[in-house]
């Protein structure tokens, strides 16, 4: 799958077959997460923006190559948004 970045003009962002790998942090929307765990079944990645303490459940998540800025991980939407350690309905 590719998506036209505006910022970048004609370049593309390309969606990469590797799966987001517990323990590495990635960039997100300006901020870096680290993912804490990762289920390929459900397609969830418990994620915690080590910054300030941020954690949410990502749905989807996926890696992108974003032209000038490398490798992002998206998802298409969060639950359980807190700074708590309660998400998904478990306890992390």
């Amino acid at each position: 799958m590719t998506m036209t970045n505006i910022d970048a003009g004609s370049q593309r962002i390309r969606r990469l077959p590797d799966k987001p790998i517990v323990g590495e942090t990635y960039p997100n929307a300006g901020g870096i997460y680290k993912v804490d765990r990762y289920d390929a079944e459900r397609d969830l990645a418990w994620v915690h923006r080590p910054k300030d303490g941020w954690k949410c459940c990502a749905h989807g998540p996926a890696l992108y190559d974003v032209p000038g800025r490398g490798i992002e991980l998206q998802w298409n939407y969060s639950t359980g948004g807190q700074f708590s350690a309660d998400d998904c309905d478990e306890r992390w």
